[in-house]
Parts: C-alpha cells; sequence; structure tokens
C-alpha cells in the first residue's frame, strides 16, 4: 500500500518530489518518514500491526494530498494521528511555527479533569471558579477525546495520555483546530449561570508567563532544582522535578549537599517525581546511590535494529545530542546489535546513606530517566511505596538514549525520535504496554483544587 501511494503521489524514486508547500509533498513527507520509522525504530508495530498503520498513513497521507496546501498545523495533525498508534513518548514532533518569530495567537487555556468536571488549571479571561462546558462550542468531553487521539504518549494507559494532553493542551487544541484571534469558552459560573466568554489569544510571551501559572504546578514541579523540605514528625519530601540538568557534577552537588542537610530524626524520605519527563540517568543516580546500599542496575540490556542510516539521505537527518559515528561504536558490524546489561553500571556508587522508609511521589508524567529511577527503587529496595498514579513510562522497556532529528523536505517539520531499546530490570507487577501502578492511588478531588490541598500529601497522612 506505502509503494503504490507514493508512486500516486508521484513520489516514486524515479520521479521529481512534489512541489514543496503542497498537500503532495506533506504526504510524501508523512509516508517517507513512517517508511524510515519502519525501517530503523526497534519496534514500530509494539502497539499496532503493520496493517492497522498503513491504513492510518494511506487516510491521512491521501487527506493531505486532497488539499492544495495544508497549514502546517493540518500536516503536524496528520502526523500526530499517525506516531500516536507507535506508542513511543520518545518521538517528538517539531513544527516551525513554533520555533520562529511569526506572531501566533495561541489559546489562554489549559483545562483539567476532576471527579468529572472541567476547571482551569490557568487561563487568562475567566472568572474565578468557573467550570469549562465547552471551547468554540465544542463540549469538553467530546473535545478531549478529539484531542486524545493526537497526543503521542507511551504504551496503552489511558493516565499518561490524559496527562499529556493536560500538560500541553493548547498545542493540541491547534493541531487539530487551528489558530484564530479569539476563543469562546463556554463556562457555568459560580452563581450557576451559564456565559459564553470571549478569551484574546495570546503572543508567545504572555502565553510563556501562563504556562508556570498552573495550578497543578503549585507543588514545586515548575521549578527545575531539587529541593528538601522537613514536613514534621520525621518525614521529609525530596522534589526532584526534573533530572534534565546537563551540569552533572553541579547537580550531584545539590543531592549531596540536601542529604547532608538530612535531620537524623527523618525516618521516612518522600521523593516527588511528579512531573519529572526525565533527562540524564546519572542525575538520577546521585539520589539513589544516596538510599541504595547494593549495586542496582537499571537495564538489563539494550539493542537496535540498525547502526547506521542507509535508508534515507543524509540531509533528512541530524543528531544534535550524540555524534552518528557513537552508534557504530556502540554497536559494531551487522545486525543484531545487542548490549547485555546495564552500560552505565560502573557509574552507580550506592553507599546507603538514608536508611528509613522511602515513598515515591509518581504521576503520569513521570517518564524516561525519572521511570527507571523509580523502577530500581522498588527493586532494588524492600520498603518503597508508590504512591499517585500510573507512571508515564512502560514499565518494561523505552526507546531512547540515541536521540536524532528527522528533517521532512516538503514542510519544514522536525521529528525527534531514537533508535535504541531499552529493557528495563524486571518488576513485580509490571503489565505489557503499561506504566508501574502505583501501591497507593491518589485521586484529586475539586475540594483539594480550590483548597490547595495537595492530594498526594492528603492521601499519605491519611494512610
Amino acid at each position: 500500500m506505502t509503494v503504490f501511494l507514493l508512486a500516486v503521489l508521484g513520489c516514486a524514486s524515479r520521479q521529481p518530489p512534489p512541489p514543496p508547500g503542497t498537500g503532495a509533498a506533506a504526504a510524501a513527507d508523512l509516508v517517507g518518514f513512517v517508511d524510515y520509522l519502519r525501517a530503523v525504530h526497534p519496534e514500530p508495530h509494539r502497539f499496532t500491526t503493520a496493517e492497522d498503520l498503513s491504513a492510518l498513513v494511506a487516510a491521512q497521507a491521501g487527506a493531505l494530498a486532497a488539499q492544495t496546501a495544508p497549514t502546517e498545523l493540518e500536516v503536524g495533525r496528520a502526523f500526530h494521528t499517525v506516531l500516536a498508534a507507535v506508542g513511543d513518548a520518545h518521538i517528538k514532533v517539531g513544527l516551525s511555527l513554533y520555533q520562529g518569530d511569526a506572531p501566533l495567537s495561541l489559546l489562554p487555556l489549559f483545562p483539567r479533569r476532576i471527579e468529572g468536571t472541567y476547571v482551569a488549571d490557568a487561563a487568562t479571561g475567566l472568572p474565578d471558579g468557573a467550570t469549562l462546558l465547552a471551547i468554540d462550542h465544542q463540549p469538553m468531553a467530546a473535545l478531549e477525546a478529539e484531542l486524545l487521539r493526537l497526543v503521542i504518549s507511551e504504551g496503552l494507559g489511558s493516565v499518561p495520555r490524559a496527562r499529556a494532553l493536560e500538560a500541553d493542551f493548547p498545542r493540541y487544541f491547534h493541531l487539530a483546530r487551528g489558530m484564530a484571534d479569539t476563543y469562546t469558552v463556554t463556562a457555568r459560573l459560580s452563581d450557576g449561570s451559564e456565559q459564553d466568554i470571549v478569551l484574546d489569544g495570546l503572543s508567545r510571551a504572555e502565553f510563556s508567563a501562563l504556562r508556570p501559572e498552573r495550578r497543578s504546578l503549585r507543588w514545586g514541579t515548575a521549578a527545575p532544582a531539587p529541593t528538601l523540605t522537613d514536613l514534621g514528625g520525621g518525614t521529609a519530601l525530596l522534589r526532584l522535578p526534573s533530572f534534565g540538568s546537563a551540569d552533572m557534577d553541579g547537580y550531584q552537588a545539590q543531592i549531596d549537599a540536601l542529604f547532608a542537610a538530612l535531620s537524623p530524626s527523618v525516618d521516612t524520605l518522600v521523593v516527588d517525581v511528579r512531573g519529572n519527563i526525565g533527562g540524564l540517568r546519572p542525575n538520577a543516580f546521585a539520589v539513589l546511590d544516596h538510599v541504595l546500599g547494593t549495586p542496582y542496575p537499571q537495564w538489563d540490556g539494550v539493542d537496535a535494529k540498525v547502526n547506521t542510516f542507509p535508508s534515507v539521505s543524509p540531509a533528512r537527518l541530524s543528531f544534535p545530542f550524540v555524534p552518528e559515528d557513537n552508534l557504530t561504536q556502540r554497536f559494531p558490524g551487522r545486525p543484531p546489535h545487542t548490549f547485555a546489561g546495564d552500560p552505565l553500571a560502573d557509574a552507580m556508587a550506592p553507599t546507603g546513606t538514608f536508611g528509613g522508609a522511602v515513598v515515591v511521589f509518581a504521576d503520569g508524567l513521570t517518564n524516561s530517566a525519572a521511570n527507571t529511577f523509580v523502577l530500581a527503587l522498588k527493586q532494588h529496595r524492600e520498603n518503597v511505596t508508590v504512591v499517585g498514579e500510573e507512571l508515564g513510562g512502560e514499565c518494561a522497556q523505552h526507546i531512547g538514549e540515541f536521540p536524532l532529528a528527522y528533517h521532512t523536505a516538503g514542510y519544514p517539520l522536525v521529528i525527534l525520535h531514537s533508535v535504541l531499546r531499552v529493557r528495563h530490570v524486571g518488576v513485580e507487577g509490571c503489565v505489557f504496554g503499561r506504566g508501574l501502578a502505583p501501591d497507593v492511588p491518589v485521586v484529586e478531588t475539586l475540594s483539594d483544587f480550590y483548597g490547595s490541598v495537595d492530594p498526594y500529601l492528603r492521601t499519605l497522612a491519611e494512610r
């Protein structure tokens, strides 16, 4: 089907490519990228069949080809629709309109669903306490279902997909419905009345100021640096919003200083990785070294389908983080390419300086290096309790560690992806395609939301 579609679009190997900016060019971009992804991705059909993925590509490419000049958002929507089926959260689709300096009119609203009610996590121009019924006359439940189909999240879990949508709702809204100067929000006000409220779109700067104002970030997940808070009663809270610091020595020093400041009376350490989408694994080691006293390999092994990229023009690829020859050096020769064990095991230096109980706060955004951090704690320490939601990363494996960028030809899209499959250490309770389930689930209530009560600390206190 793919070969036939390429020929129909005039993109077969002996035909000139269609003019950039046309529907045919966008369709060729989509087909070409998925063909490439199938050639290099370790498991492109883990959560879909080859036939279903081909049908999805054909439908989306055909719809693009039928348009004279689709917008970049429309092209991005087609890519998201297809790649959401792959179930690999390390695939990111970058659109040039967000990278340049052209004026934008962005949705001034981050919705959040709590107890079946949609509330404003952050917004401009909405009365306090208003609940959301519709945006541009599309009911919230229907809109949420529409946008969830565009979310590229890990595996099969519904919670990670919903959290990923909430974290980047305006972007998915624009992919699905474009941009406008104004947006109409139908809201129920605190007096019970319903009202259509017209909100002006936000500029880049205004939107950047709104994003960190989300109430869901009020527990500290917006700030990147680790912090330690004494909660009293022998409990301390260590917040780890990100492992993304490039200054790994500096991060290590910060963590060492926090553990040195830990009161001897603390017998329970709460480690908060809510919203931590990952980063550099050695930053996680900085914490694990203090709470684990024995070696703690996080990976059972790594494998790759390819170690070179002959299936695509070199002009299509760039290597923004790791040089291309690093892959060949790590996996020389012909496939299969496999590394047994954890390649960074020698970088771990467990001292077990903290021997008390460990509680982990995690949510549907906890992923990548933060996910393997939690898995290592559960595997290598007995008294660890995970409080929260299904984690955002799959418990069995992830695709990552060697990121590269694919640049489309007809439209200025960049797709960040990786070609290494990491097999995690086995953890009890791991279910195919799902993130690790919490030992103690947390359900946020409207009373929590409006009363500035941390539902995780509330749940911990109620145990």
